[in-house]
């Protein structure tokens, strides 16, 4: 997967780290003393070692967004549980037969959708 394809997916796009820009800004900018600014270079260093390893394997990439999903799902239900929203999101049910059984009964298109989570309060 190219680092253009990840582009895809960021929400920024991540500065050439061998460029002067980032110490410079950090330095001038920021005006952060010089043991912080080697902390963040080196931070920043071994961050692009780790995204480097998703051009290297797309299923990598594939697999760390999922984990990233349910980090946020974790956050979202403790959030909604803290001010008394009860939810239970499952996973590992058949997909095919719902969706199957959905569009059955007029509810589905399984031409236009695939299933995904929803509050029941939608329903």
């Amino acid at each position: 997967m190219s680092n253009q394809t990840l582009n895809r997916f960021a929400p920024a796009t991540i500065l050439d780290l061998n460029d002067d820009y980032l110490p410079h800004f950090m330095r001038t900018v920021q005006q952060l003393p010089e043991d912080a600014v080697i902390m963040r270079l080196k931070f920043f260093h071994q961050y692009s070692q780790f995204e480097g390893a998703f051009a290297d394997n797309p299923s990598y990439f594939y697999d760390w967004v999922c984990k990233q999903s349910y980090i946020a799902l974790g956050n979202m239900l403790t959030s909604s549980a803290m001010i008394g929203i009860k939810r239970t999101p499952i996973e590992g049910f058949p997909y095919a037969k719902i969706e199957a059984l959905l569009a059955e009964k007029g509810l589905f298109d399984t031409k236009e959708l695939r299933t995904s989570p929803q509050n029941a309060s939608t329903f």
